[in-house]
């Protein structure tokens, strides 16, 4: 995600600002934030695993298929669809922090 074209949309003042301003601001977000985004994505990876795993049992019981390639299956399957959502949430994490951010220091 471009954060720097965002935080200028979303903040048309910085519009004059340096660069270096912006690139600052997004740097501090991200590292203000570096904790809670661990938690996020570790809680997201256990639901990823439990899910796969739930989906692999029962498309084993449902089907003929061996029991580790529908787990694969169904883990790859799982990991794509959270995968996008915890990155969706990384980054709402990070537009909020810079949002705060901006409006603290205006």
């Amino acid at each position: 995600m471009n954060y720097t074209q965002w935080l200028i949309e979303q903040n048309p003042q910085l519009e004059n600002e340096s660069s270096a301003k912006t690139f600052g601001y997004i740097t501090a977000a991200k590292k203000q934030t570096k904790t809670l985004r661990i938690v996020v994505n570790l809680i997201g990876l256990l639901i990823i695993g439990m899910f796969g795993y739930a989906i692999g049992y029962s498309a084993k019981q449902l089907t003929n298929m061996e029991f580790y390639y529908a787990i694969g299956i169904a883990a790859i399957l799982s990991y794509l669809l959270f995968g996008y959502l915890l990155v969706r949430v990384e980054q709402s994490v990070i537009k909020k922090q810079l949002s705060k951010m901006v409006l603290e220091s205006v």
